[in-house]
């Protein structure tokens, strides 16, 4: 027998997300290498908003309902929902609720591995929705609880706990979701002692997230910034242990490097072990464990406007947008670096000015 994979231009690939004059674009680039530029103008005759932010494929693994992209742009309709398949046209991301917020931002989404709920932070805000709906189920009320304002990263639990942590600006603190038991209401931590406690960090998120998982503990990774201006990177476990929500706090190292100030853009591997960040022309990479400086890469061609690591197609890998910082169209590129296990990279492929200032990635499976 033998079994045929169609690629086409918008199958499997990296989707990346540039301003070009204020403008969203999308490039798409397929597993074949295959480039298409505006990617979402093309099908649709028009942009997808001005302003744009980032970038997101949401698909539940049990859900019910239709796979969708969603293109974040900070106008008023705070950004548009697309088709996978085809790039085409669904919905302004407005009308994804009951009831329309007064603002509508969307700056991050979690699903859990295997739950029916799925969550977006607007505005600081996180909104619930059920996929065990088919087509396009809308957010409903706001989750409640005891918190100010959440940072646009999500940690969610990819063991199977299907515990959600978000950081409350705020309060400087963070809370989580029980999903499947109590996913309606934010769950509070009491203070505990170690490498710094979560229910009073005192620091404002500049970036986070959750990254792989080992022996049911899931890693979170961030970079925090505190009022005299310093950089530090934290690091925890999470676990579920006879049904009770562990938190572990693993690392509080204090960013002295170059450009750790100045950076703007973040990133880690799956397996969670080195930080990058990018200033400049240049990519640092620092220990999480042991907070030692490991490499320092160049990159020729323009300035680093966003790092991201691929997190489910090549893991290997790194996608880096670069540009004279103009944010025109075709002012941008997009390079492939290769991770290797001492933090170095090396450049693998570059695909030249095909975007403008490029705000996020994001690999569609």
């Amino acid at each position: 027998a033998t079994s045929v994979t169609v690629i086409n231009s918008y199958s499997k690939g990296m989707m990346a997300l540039s301003s070009e004059d204020g403008e969203a674009s999308v490039t798409f680039v397929n597993t074949v290498g295959t480039v298409t530029e505006n990617a979402y103008k093309k099908v649709n005759g028009e942009t997808a908003g001005k302003t744009p932010t980032g970038i997101r494929y949401i698909t539940g693994m049990i859900s019910e309902a239709e796979e969708m992209i969603v293109i974040m742009t900070d106008d008023e309709k705070g950004g548009t929902v697309v088709k996978p398949l085809d790039m085409s046209y669904v919905m302004d991301f407005k009308d994804m609720f009951y009831i329309q917020p007064e603002v509508i931002k969307p700056q991050s989404f979690g699903t859990a591995e295997v739950t029916w709920y799925e969550y977006v932070n607007n505005n600081g805000i996180i909104y619930r929705r059920e996929n065990r709906e088919s087509g396009y189920p809308k957010y409903g009320v706001a989750v409640k609880g005891e918190y100010d304002r959440i940072a646009p990263f999500d940690f969610f639990d990819a063991t199977g706990s299907y515990v959600a942590w978000f950081y409350d600006q705020g309060r400087e603190r963070f809370i989580y979701l029980n999903c499947p038991l109590q996913g309606d209401v934010m769950i509070e931590l009491q203070d505990m002692a170690g490498a710094f406690n979560p229910n009073n960090v005192g620091m404002q998120m500049l970036w986070g997230g959750a990254f792989g998982s080992n022996n049911k503990l899931n890693n979170g990774r961030m970079v925090m910034e505190d009022d005299a201006g310093e950089r530090w990177m934290l690091s925890f476990t999470s676990s579920k242990v006879d049904n009770q929500v562990v938190f572990t706090p693993l690392a509080k190292i204090q960013l002295t490097y170059e450009g750790a100030r100045e950076a703007h853009t973040f990133t880690t591997a799956q397996n969670a072990n080195f930080l990058y960040y990018g200033y400049d022309n240049k990519i640092v990479c620092v220990s999480f464990s042991t907070g030692n400086l490991l490499n320092v890469y160049e990159m020729e061609g323009g300035n680093v406007d966003y790092i991201e690591c691929d997190q489910v197609g090549n893991i290997k890998q790194m996608w880096v947008g670069i540009s004279d910082g103009s944010g025109t169209a075709k002012s941008g590129s997009i390079v492939v670096l290769e991770m290797s296990t001492d933090g170095s990279l090396k450049e693998v492929t570059r695909y030249k000015n095909v975007c403008g200032k490029v705000v996020d990635f994001e690999y569609k499976q």
